[in-house]
């Protein structure tokens, strides 16, 4: 009692005659394989096998036969019948190496189960039968990102690129090989090099044709930010399969990164953009690996004590430098991001804005002002947003300071290189007065600064070089009358290749210009009085003047004040 039980084999025998099943066999995929031992797809299996009696009698006529123990399309089995004849009492008979053969389908899962039984019978009427199983391993290829040259998730319109898969095998064999077709159905796309060689993916692997990338072009007449499917034929000696992806062709006008707690802002920016004709997506979540698909990245951090903080440690920072660093334009706003976050491991953002953080504290502040000669200039807003811990700061060297403080002039939005934006106060809390004092204006203001045009109103064509062709339209904002004036460095256009008109923010014509008169006073200036072609007053807001000269269009923007 209480002891460690005895423990021992017992073997236990058949009496009373013959007892014949299976006791040992093999997997050999060297003859239909690639003899490495692991069965996979496409493998001609040998099975040998070897039998024994553990009965008291001579088994005379033995025969074998290989079966399915339930139906399963996934192999074939051959050579299935075994004539062995006389197996002694406790003796053994091996059948090899020709035993029975399995042959497995290209298209079997992985770690597919294999049951099989083995059916033997005698002379008499003894009859046994024995199972075994094996599992198939095999990869499993699937899509798993692109990028183009720089990292980039577009193509430009119009261009010629490289672009670079990754494929991920989640399967538990290796894939040796790996070729992969490229392919679209979308006229926008063009494939000019369909084969790529992904060389062999270790099972639950990720791999790159880095050495060997597809060559893709871009139609010059798709729609900015369209999305063209491209598909994809993974082979792997007999292991095939189908995937597709997406890609953008040109870039979206903006992105909302709204991680604020509060959403005081971004659901507001958002809605300005997209009244104005921009287009561009809102989301609380930063989209690692596609921030290059946007030309313009708003960041909306809030207001101390439940703003978002960018520390150091996060992977946002790298990416946001390198957006910032090639090119990308950034709007940001936040209460304590410039001076007080970085004190608590906060990214100090301030130096890639111009901008100098003066104290964590703003004051009181009842609203904001524009600074002259700014794209602010003649702002004037109230503020009612979240007024706690509102960080001073000003301009350093290329910045320029946008708006202060009505109540004490102290610095509270900085605008550089017209790249970066950086308020220390919530667009949302602005509060609309008389034009141009309105959200709508400012944001359309901001990505004026940012020189981005909203996709779908402007599209410039670059027949002629852009430096051939001028357009200014003075004064801008206009309350009464404005001068339109253009030069045209092609001697080859006639006044029938020239023609001038104005749109709105939807893309609507509402005044077109003789094409004479675009001639006649072109020196002097066209005239524009703010209204339409039936010489109706136009509403106040943001227009758009636009010329075109044979095959180039240049297009300017003009916000018409009442």
């Amino acid at each position: 009692h209480n002891l460690r039980s005895y423990q021992a084999r017992c073997p236990v025998y058949h009496t009373g005659g013959p007892y014949v099943t299976l006791s040992s066999c093999n997997l050999l995929d060297s003859l239909g394989g690639n003899n490495d031992g692991i069965i996979n797809p496409a493998e001609d299996i040998e099975i040998p096998f070897a039998l024994r009696n553990w009965g008291d009698s001579t088994a005379y006529g033995i025969i074998a036969v290989l079966q399915k123990t339930f139906i399963d399309t996934f192999y074939t089995l051959y050579d299935t019948i075994k004539y062995i004849g006389t197996i002694a009492p406790l003796e053994s008979v091996y059948i090899g190496p020709d035993g029975f053969n399995a042959l497995i389908d290209s298209n079997c899962p992985d770690l597919h189960n294999i049951d099989l039984r083995i059916r033997v019978s005698d002379a008499g009427t003894g009859m046994w039968l024995s199972g075994f199983n094996f599992t198939v391993q095999a990869p499993v290829i699937s899509y798993y990102d692109y990028y183009l040259p720089g990292n980039l998730k577009y193509i430009a319109l119009g261009d010629t690129s490289e672009i670079f898969v990754e494929l991920l095998n989640s399967g538990s064999y290796q894939a040796v090989n790996v070729i992969a077709v490229l392919s679209s159905n979308d006229s926008s796309i063009t494939i000019v090099d369909s084969i790529a060689h992904f060389g062999t993916i270790p099972s639950e692997s990720l791999s790159t044709n880095q050495t060997d990338p597809f060559i893709i072009g871009a139609s010059p007449t798709s729609s900015s930010c369209h999305i063209a499917e491209l598909l994809l034929r993974v082979m792997s000696g007999a292991y095939s399969t189908n995937c597709s992806f997406t890609i953008y062709v040109g870039q979206k006008d903006y992105l909302v990164w709204d991680p604020d707690m509060n959403h005081s802002s971004g659901p507001i920016i958002d809605a300005c953009l997209s009244q104005q004709n921009f287009f561009g997506d809102y989301s609380e979540t930063f989209p690692y690996r596609y921030l290059n698909l946007y030309k313009v990245l708003f960041t909306c951090l809030g207001m101390n004590p439940q703003n978002y903080i960018i520390y150091d440690t996060s992977s946002v920072v790298s990416e946001v430098e390198q957006f910032l660093n090639s090119g990308g334009r950034m709007y940001l706003e936040g209460g304590d991001v410039w001076y007080l976050d970085p004190s608590v491991g906060g990214h100090a953002f301030a130096p890639f804005f111009c901008i100098s953080p003066i104290w964590n504290s703003l004051g009181p502040c009842p609203g904001v002002v524009g600074a002259t000669g700014t794209f602010s200039g003649g702002m004037q807003f109230g503020y009612g947003g979240e007024t706690a811990s509102i960080d001073r700061i000003e301009a350093t060297g290329p910045g320029v300071l946008i708006f202060s403080n009505t109540l004490n002039g102290y610095g509270c939005g900085v605008a550089a290189n017209n790249h970066t934006v950086g308020l220390s106060f919530e667009f949302g809390g602005l509060i609309d007065a008389a034009p141009p004092s309105t959200r709508a204006i400012l944001i359309d203001s901001i990505m004026s600064y940012f020189e981005v045009l909203p996709t779908g109103v402007a599209d410039s064509p670059e027949s002629i070089p852009p430096s051939t062709v001028s357009l200014t339209c003075h004064p801008n904002p206009l309350r009464q009358t404005a001068r339109i004036r253009y030069t045209i460095q092609d001697t080859g256009c006639t006044i029938g290749d020239i023609s001038l008109a104005i749109y709105d923010i939807t893309g609507r014509l509402v005044k077109s210009f003789d094409p004479e008169s675009c001639i006649l006073h072109r020196e002097s200036g066209i005239p524009w009085d703010g209204r339409d072609q039936q010489g109706r007053r136009l509403a106040q807001g943001v227009y758009f003047v636009q010329l075109q000269a044979s095959a180039t269009k240049t297009t300017i923007k003009t916000v018409l004040l009442r």
